[in-house]
């Protein structure tokens, strides 16, 4: 019988700690060895686990028990004169520590635990545990297979330094409680009286095959990619954004290293015991940075929050009662900016300030805001009120404004330094090179990135015609070239000429094509409420709108010139009463076409549909520019 521990190396947590004194008692009680078992007879314990959710949210768990006993060797139990066989077993363990004063039953049959002045139900916590882990194998297909039912999990609290016996109102709860002075044999009763026998079996399901899967499943999570890798390792480079002891704003163009150096002050900060919030606009970028966090191994817990600044904005809402729970913050189009005005008074702010539930939300030392010139001043008069005392550290991309409003002046209190960011580095040099160029004949022509002398390569495919056709010789090359680099296919992100929030709805077509060349997509268009789980065997498939903030060590851009024209009629709507619109028009396009152009490390496919248009004649004579490394595709 083996007995796993992930991670396999003592990372000085308690949850470690107590994950490894499970293996002990398992050892002990159930006369184990540890050693190499038959196949399938296995138990692995997970501590300080965390599995992504819909949306793409983390679920953190202190212990998660894995059993599966390979057949013919069942463990067998008696519990009230009844023998009970095992055969599998997933149980959510969440692992407190705290002393008898420290912990207290509810009426409501809630265990409860103290931290500072305020009490956590851990009961609570636990059961929506194991709920999060219900809607992991019902998102995850390799696990579930064809079944229709998940297996199933059982749920404890551990109170490792309560003797439940000695504590009447414990001893009396119901039985999802174990104490110090459990053993195998406790435990296992508290997992009888939950469970809803069949017979004497007692089983996580009668399908071995999902234990099987779930255990290979989670031994993967979370392995990094070579861009996650690459990303690491400018997290941990000194040099890159040295401290500053300020606010501070890091303002430069795309592929500059804002993003990748705001999560290296948040980290640096939650590390020096920081309470820290990271908001951003942009869902899908938030998305990135929660995985990334994850996995680094770093707290996601009440101590270093990521969310987006709606998503943020709607808890203190609620909190205040502006808004009620069921309500649509964007039923129209004025909603969520009246709210956030009246929310902005400082009757409002007081109020928030003074209210000991909403302190979690509010209470923070350092707040990094990426992408901040797209924050309009009703959010930011929001942040900046109830943050005063904080360290607000910015990320400003020059021009990459997304919303349809001016860039955002964060400056004008004198609150802020700034840095410049200058060098490229996430674009190779080739690509660094094009987009400068592209910029040019654009007539953008304060648009430039220094490329990283460091970084040289890089390869630029330019397809004009049907997409179908242009891309289905190309893509197999584009996903070899991936593999090849070690790379996984997480690493290539597909962006598609189509307007979510417009009059274009989405459709599966392109979607259904790479379907038919073999390449499966992680589809973050149709359901941005509904997210799969992001997976490295899955390619990412987002909108150009959506795109900012987001890298790929290859990239394929679709429908590009058609993005630029739509674009162009956007301006038109947005920009009024100003001299020379025509160029005003052009360089608010060109400044999205310019977010597109900075997303790939290596490789990037612009395909065109129209090789006569603004952008066929632009791309062209770049090609001929730079024909050591631009490629035309008919």
């Amino acid at each position: 019988m083996a007995i796993n521990i992930f991670p396999s190396i003592d990372d000085g947590k308690p949850e470690w700690a107590a994950a490894n004194r499970l293996r002990n008692k398992l050892m002990q009680d159930w006369k184990l060895t540890g050693e190499t078992p038959p196949q399938r007879e296995c138990v692995d314990i997970h501590a300080n686990l965390r599995i992504p959710t819909r949306n793409n949210s983390i679920s953190n768990f202190d212990i998660l028990l894995v059993i599966d006993f390979a057949p013919g060797h069942a463990r067998e139990f008696y519990f009230e004169n009844h023998l009970y066989i095992v055969t599998s077993l997933i149980t959510v363990i969440e692992h407190k520590s705290h002393s008898p004063d420290g912990v207290r039953y509810t009426k409501t049959g809630s265990v409860e635990v103290r931290y500072g002045n305020n009490w956590e139900n851990a009961t609570e916590k636990n059961e929506a545990q194991k709920y999060a882990l219900l809607n992991y194998f019902a998102a995850t297909p390799e696990i579930m297979g064809n079944s229709s039912a998940p297996p199933w999990i059982s749920n404890l609290v551990w109170l490792e330094n309560v003797i439940i016996e000695n504590e009447p109102y414990l001893s009396n709860a119901p039985h999802k409680i174990i104490g110090s002075d459990m053993n195998m044999n406790k435990f296992m009763e508290r997992i009888f009286n939950d469970h809803p026998r069949k017979g004497n079996r007692i089983y996580a399901t009668d399908q071995n095959f999902m234990v099987v899967r779930l255990r290979n499943n989670l031994q993967k999570l979370f392995t990094p990619t070579m861009l996650d890798l690459r990303r690491m390792n400018l997290l941990k480079d000194p040099k890159f954004l040295e401290n500053d002891n300020c606010s501070m704003i890091y303002r430069g163009h795309g592929g500059t290293g804002k993003t990748i150096g705001l999560i290296k002050k948040a980290i640096d900060s939650h590390t020096q015991r920081n309470r820290v919030l990271f908001l951003s606009f942009n869902k899908m970028l938030i998305f990135e940075v929660r995985r990334l966090i994850s996995i680094l191994n770093l707290d996601h817990d009440e101590n270093f929050e990521i969310s987006t600044i709606s998503a943020w904005i709607r808890t203190l809402l609620m909190t205040t009662g502006l808004l009620e729970k069921d309500e649509n913050l964007f039923k129209n189009s004025n909603t969520y900016e009246n709210k956030c005005n009246e929310l902005s008074k400082d009757d409002w702010i007081q109020l928030l300030q003074g209210e000991i539930s909403i302190q979690k939300s509010i209470n923070f030392q350092i707040v990094c805001i990426d992408e901040a010139q797209d924050v309009p001043e009703y959010e930011k008069l929001i942040i900046k009120k109830l943050f005063k005392n904080a360290r607000i550290l910015i990320a400003d991309g020059i021009g990459q404004f997304v919303r349809g409003i001016p860039a955002t002046n964060w400056k004008e209190d004198g609150q802020f330094e700034t840095k410049n960011l200058n060098v490229c580095h996430r674009l190779k040099k080739n690509l660094a090179t094009f987009a400068n160029s592209f910029a040019q004949r654009l007539g953008f022509n304060d648009w430039k990135v220094e490329a990283n002398e460091q970084a040289l390569g890089g390869k630029v495919f330019i397809c004009y015609g049907n997409q179908r056709e242009s891309l289905r010789e190309l893509l197999p090359k584009i996903y070899a070239d991936n593999t090849q680099q070690g790379n996984c296919p997480l690493d290539l992100l597909h962006c598609i000429n189509n307007n979510l929030y417009h009059e274009h709805p989405y459709n599966n077509t392109y979607l259904n094509e790479l379907k038919e060349l073999g390449f499966d997509l992680w589809d973050g268009i149709e359901s941005q409420d509904n997210l799969q789980i992001m997976k490295d065997n899955l390619a990412r498939l987002v909108t150009l709108d959506q795109c900012r903030g987001l890298e790929g060590w290859a990239v394929v851009a679709v429908g590009l010139d058609k993005f630029f024209e739509r674009k162009l009629a956007q301006a038109q709507t947005i920009i009024q009463d100003v001299n020379y619109a025509q160029q005003a028009y052009k360089r608010f396009a060109a400044n999205f076409l310019m977010i597109v152009l900075t997303r790939a490390m290596d490789t990037i496919v612009l395909q065109i549909d129209d090789e006569n248009s603004t952008l066929g004649l632009i791309t062209q004579k770049l090609a001929e520019d730079f024909r050591d490394f631009v490629e035309i595709k008919r």
